[in-house]
């Protein structure tokens, strides 16, 4: 069960990489969103209830993403969604990571 803990950290801390808004690091941007949505999808499979925020937060940053790699928008406009979507993202991991140590500490008191 620490496994989503580990790879929650781990988006978490190739996130912190990616400082600067480049088209190199908003496609790494987008396979960190693919990577977090996996795992949103098992965790989400456990509590729906808990979970579904995320759900609804991952709808949110394809969006962005895709306004990214949009031709019709600005390059700061890019940068502002580039940052915006970053600072979602981490914070959603938080919370996910919050949640699911809530989860657990929950099971672990019904079973014992």
């Amino acid at each position: 069960m620490t496994e989503y803990v580990n790879q929650l950290n781990e988006l978490n801390e190739l996130l912190n990489d990616l400082v600067e808004y480049s088209p190199s690091n908003s496609y790494l941007l987008q396979c960190l969103l693919k990577r977090y949505d996996a795992v949103i999808e098992q965790l989400y499979c456990m509590s729906n209830s808990k979970f579904q925020a995320s759900v609804e937060t991952i709808g949110i940053l394809e969006q962005c993403i895709s306004q990214i790699f949009s031709k019709t928008v600005s390059g700061n406009k890019k940068k502002s969604i580039y940052l915006t979507a970053k600072h979602i993202l981490k914070t959603s991991i938080y919370i996910d990571l919050r949640n699911y140590k809530q989860h657990l500490l929950l099971d672990h008191i019904i079973y014992n």
